[in-house]
């Protein structure tokens, strides 16, 4: 093989070298550019979802706590559900987050009243529902798992 061939061969094993390691850098930057970018959506994602759960959440907790302080304190001493259907109702006109109804139950989980009224869920018992449970054992409400109603 002539000194020219040699050159050549040598010159172009040397470039596709030279050429294979640029590929390779480039590639091996792309992806940690890309996978940086895209941790710092999902973090940023999850982030924003967290927050928007947690307001939710507050809402709920703070809209609950001013429809119980509405409730007629010698209302619920004397069981007067249609007093006390009748606040439901109207708490539900003014905070319509709790479009499937309001309710109360009793110290052992029965029904008593609820709005829009099902009377034939009326002392029925529901103590064995987790977020009744959970808000005994607690002695302050708590939100349970979500259920169909």
């Amino acid at each position: 093989m002539k000194l020219r061939a040699k050159t050549i061969l040598l010159f172009a094993t040397l470039m596709l070298l030279l050429l294979s390691l640029s590929w390779w850098t480039q590639r091996n930057i792309i992806e940690q550019s890309l996978k940086a970018s895209i941790l710092a959506g999902a973090e940023s994602l999850s982030r924003s979802s967290a927050t928007a759960i947690s307001n939710f959440l507050n809402d709920r907790v703070r809209n609950a706590q001013a429809i119980a302080i509405n409730l007629p304190e010698t209302a619920l001493i004397n069981k007067d559900a249609d007093r006390i259907e009748a606040v439901l109702q109207q708490m539900q006109e003014v905070f319509p987050d709790f479009q499937n109804g309001l309710f109360v139950l009793s110290e052992t989980g029965e029904l008593w009243v609820d709005y829009p009224p099902h009377p034939e869920t009326r002392g029925r018992s529901f103590a064995f529902r987790d977020y009744f449970q959970k808000t005994i054992a607690a002695k302050y409400g708590l939100f349970g798992e979500p259920y169909v109603s």
